[in-house]
């Protein structure tokens, strides 16, 4: 048998068992089906896969904090507020410097009327990534110059 064939025999046969050597942490898929379904409007689907993934305790550093994130937002598409601060508050203490963390927030915030807390956490996301152009555009909205 040619060693290109052995290799892709290999191949397949990792993908195809549980916790082979190309898996990936538990609850990665979870967390992807997650932002897939949030993009797609299907938010009591996401809200189950992200809770999977937290659950799953495979994600560690700025992969859970990115499920915090991607569930925050998916609670604030859904104008659930408290849940949504919650969530990018937890981000932040698993990654303080979560750029996507600090900016979300400051999107919870605008929404209750919290303009300068909204205006600390755009410049705070800014001081850690200064190319997010969303960003940018939540301060201009705000009148303020990035």
């Amino acid at each position: 048998m040619p060693r290109s064939a052995l290799v892709i025999a290999a191949l397949a046969i990792a993908l195809c068992l549980p916790g082979g050597a190309l898996a990936g942490p538990k609850g990665e898929d979870d967390a992807r089906y997650g932002e897939d379904a949030s993009k797609k409007g299907k938010f009591q689907e996401a809200l189950r896969y992200f809770k999977r993934a937290i659950e799953a305790k495979g994600l560690k550093g700025y992969r859970l904090s990115a499920v915090y994130v991607n569930r925050g937002l998916t609670y604030y598409r859904m104008a659930k507020y408290k849940k949504a601060m919650a969530d990018f508050d937890m981000a932040i203490k698993l990654v303080p410097r979560n750029p996507y963390a600090y900016n979300n927030r400051g999107l919870v915030y605008e929404k209750l009327g919290r303009r300068d807390l909204a205006i600390r956490d755009y410049r705070t996301a800014l001081k850690i990534d200064p190319r997010l152009w969303r960003t940018k555009v939540n301060l201009e909205r705000l009148g303020v110059r990035p």
